[in-house]
């Protein structure tokens, strides 16, 4: 197949919503040490991508959260003050994060 012609668009949905979520598995396997690597970086640009991509790999983001210094929680805490906020707000963006994660770090 000619690489060039090659469109992601022509895929069916599901199997572009696959292919998303396997990419946004972190990687907490990895050698390199976290801060040089966040196992969370493939799942983080693509949720930057559109409304659904973000609520696809939402799920895989939060199944297990590794908050490795004190920074990290807080970011964390706050990240649950704006999904409140978009709650209220009725926005697009509002989703529950405590129904989705099975492991806190």
């Amino acid at each position: 197949m000619d690489q060039t012609t090659f469109r992601f668009g022509n895929l069916p949905i599901e199997l572009v919503f696959l292919v998303f979520k396997y990419a946004a598995q972190p990687t907490f396997d990895q050698a390199e040490k976290y801060e040089h690597n966040n196992p969370y970086s493939t799942a983080l640009e693509l949720c930057l991508v559109s409304k659904s991509v973000r609520r696809a790999v939402l799920p895989l983001l939060l199944h297990t959260i590794l908050l490795p210094e004190s920074r990290n929680v807080r970011l964390f805490v706050q990240a649950l003050f704006m999904q409140e906020e978009y709650k209220k707000a009725s926005s697009d963006l509002q989703y529950q994060y405590a129904p989705r994660h099975l492991s806190l770090w």
